[in-house]
């Protein structure tokens, strides 16, 4: 057999260097897309631990500062409730609760006393939520106050003729009636009973304490040096003022009677007592300032107890001749007290020039 009898073709299965190149850079790209891949995986993962662990530790601190900071508060306003005193009236008052069981003998002294009285202060009480209604009247008088708080009952009661009778008196339109606040935020329906005509109160000469408050306080405790609210011509209240003794911050805003014993006085009100007396007590008290036009040294004096001598609440020169329309205090001059038209609160009056406020050689 010939040698070349055993000869025969092979398949060729070899690849030129060409494609072995690009099979190698297509690997190559592939590998480096799979790393960039796990890559981002890996670090999308590590950042969203992170993220999460820092969010974690940003809340962990705003908790804990937002509960110094309700510490803080607690114990500023602690310090602050402790460093008021208590409540005091500047006369000596007597308190009568006026309910279905009064004595129809006590109402008829209340009404004797309520016709010889000129001023008063209501002040009204509602709790919507367990219907309960009251209005405290304070007979304001020459030595000392008297105080009705009466209970709103329905129903027909045999003093309700005693009371419609202390109301056509307290609200008759030669007396004065001080409140705190417009009156038509006073729930009016609960201050009338059958026959008690509410327009008849409407027109009663009623003296709203609480702007001419303001007007004092501000002329009186006046802007810090440094105040970024302080003007050449004009104290008012705004967004500027740092001021601690000036709690209110806009023009418009009205002082609250609790701020306003608190920051004149430096007295609490109870706001936890239902039946509290010295709620009228308070609008009087603060009435006393703005007639006597105190200063700032009187005021902050009137909390020392060596205080006699300042004069701090003498009703000698407030309430001698307005409680009494009928008393003559020649000292008093044309103060008006009985005048309907008149605010009570004689040389306040933003229309009087106050140079002959007392002398009766001046024609007002």
């Amino acid at each position: 057999m010939n040698g070349s009898s055993f000869c025969h073709t092979q398949p060729s299965t070899w690849i030129n260097n060409d494609d072995i190149i690009a099979i190698q850079w297509i690997y190559m790209i592939c590998n480096s897309f799979i790393s960039m891949l796990i890559a981002f995986f890996l670090s999308t993962l590590i950042n969203y631990y992170q993220l999460k662990k820092f969010k974690s530790i940003i809340e962990s601190l705003t908790e804990q500062s937002m509960n110094n900071s309700i510490k803080n508060t607690e114990v500023t306003k602690n310090k602050t409730i402790e460093t008021l005193s208590n409540f005091m009236p500047f006369k000596p008052y007597q308190s009568f609760y006026i309910n279905q069981a009064t004595s129809p003998i006590t109402l008829d002294e209340l009404i004797i006393e309520a016709e010889r009285t000129y001023k008063f202060t209501i002040y009204p009480y509602d709790d919507m939520l367990l219907d309960m209604h009251y209005l405290q009247i304070e007979l304001v008088q020459q030595s000392s106050s008297i105080i009705i708080t009466i209970e709103f009952f329905s129903g027909y009661n045999v003093l309700f003729p005693q009371i419609e009778e202390l109301f056509s008196i307290v609200f008759h339109a030669s007396k004065m009636i001080q409140i705190w606040g417009e009156l038509n935020t006073y729930r009016t329906e609960y201050l009338f009973y059958h026959n008690h005509n509410e327009d008849d109160t409407i027109k009663s000469h009623i003296v709203n304490i609480q702007p001419a408050f303001k007007t004092w306080y501000n002329s009186t405790f006046v802007h810090n040096a440094n105040c970024g609210q302080l003007l050449d011509f004009n104290d008012i209240d705004g967004p500027l003022c740092s001021c601690s003794h000036r709690p209110y911050k806009c023009r418009n805003d009205q002082w609250s009677l609790e701020d306003a014993s608190a920051y004149t006085y430096h007295e609490i009100l109870d706001n936890n007592k239902i039946h509290d007396p010295h709620r009228c007590l308070a609008i009087t008290k603060l009435s006393i300032v703005i007639h006597e036009k105190w200063d700032r040294h009187k005021v902050q004096h009137c909390d020392d107890p060596s205080r006699d001598n300042l004069g701090c609440g003498e009703l000698g020169h407030f309430d001698l001749s307005c409680d009494d329309p009928s008393h003559d205090n020649p000292s008093r001059g044309d103060l008006g007290c009985d005048e309907p038209g008149r605010d009570g609160l004689g040389c306040d009056d933003p229309g009087r020039d106050d140079l002959g406020c007392g002398d009766l050689s001046t024609n007002h």
